[in-house]
């Protein structure tokens, strides 16, 4: 399977730099975000179809905005004393995660 090589949804939230991102243990529905803001986001990547925006920074070749759907932010996790550097999941869904 190739790589993808165009952005599928923007996930909007976060307050700072995203120094971390993991997927959801199988199937991999959802998308974890850890960043300086010392908060994990959880996201549902596939975004529905009331959330699409163009974005501005994607021009396509006749300089005309495609349009790149929203993802969807489900839940913000900001109990964290530190910066979010890495996150992971375990195949039981159970979260680690690691600040300075």
């Amino acid at each position: 399977m190739p790589f993808p090589d165009k952005p599928v949804a923007h996930l909007l939230g976060s307050g700072g730099p995203v120094h971390a991102l993991a997927y959801s243990a199988s199937p991999g529905t959802y998308v974890l975000a850890g960043s300086s803001d010392r908060s994990v986001r959880l996201y549902n990547p596939q975004p529905s179809a009331a959330n699409h925006h163009p974005s501005s920074s994607h021009l396509s070749k006749k300089g005309v905005s495609p349009v790149i759907p929203e993802g969807r932010l489900i839940q913000t996790y900001s109990a964290h004393g530190y910066e979010v550097l890495s996150l992971s999941v375990s195949p039981t869904r159970a979260l680690c995660v690691r600040g300075r």
